[in-house]
């Protein structure tokens, strides 16, 4: 068991590309679960531009392609962030720059066109519900 362990981490260690990766989904789902969900949002009361990307992941592991697309757009350019972060180093730094500003850019209209649409579920702007609001007015009470 404890070999297993060891084997386990000091793949991660040679990968640190996979590392991250597992890392950041183990943090996600912990979230997912624990009820918090976007930690921005539970925080600040406003949707971060990834918000509903979780929900997204977990309906594609449903096969529900539809559901996955309503609650974030940009969930199938998922696998080719996870690619390009993965072969960084064997991809000319120019191209992967170039293809990482226009994965951002597209997260950012996504994000705006999401945040402006008044009958958006997923994104939108609640102070009143956040952490931060409670917790100012608590101690203010």
């Amino acid at each position: 068991m404890l070999t297993n362990i060891k084997r386990v981490f000091n793949f991660f260690l040679k990968n640190e590309s996979y590392f991250c990766i597992a890392f950041f989904l183990i943090i996600i789902l912990s979230l997912y679960f624990l009820g918090i969900g976007c930690p921005t949002r539970f925080l600040t009361g406003i949707s971060c531009p990834g918000c509903g990307m979780t929900r997204a992941v977990m309906q594609i592991l449903k096969l529900d392609f539809n559901k996955a697309f309503y609650f974030h757009p940009m969930v199938f350019s998922l696998p080719i962030i996870a690619i390009l972060f993965i072969k960084k180093d064997k991809i000319n730094p120019v191209i992967l720059n170039s293809l990482l500003v226009i994965i951002i850019v597209l997260f950012m209209i996504v994000y705006v066109m999401r945040l402006l649409d008044i009958n958006d579920e997923i994104v939108y702007a609640d102070i009143e519900r956040s952490f931060v609001y409670k917790f100012i007015k608590i101690l203010s009470s």
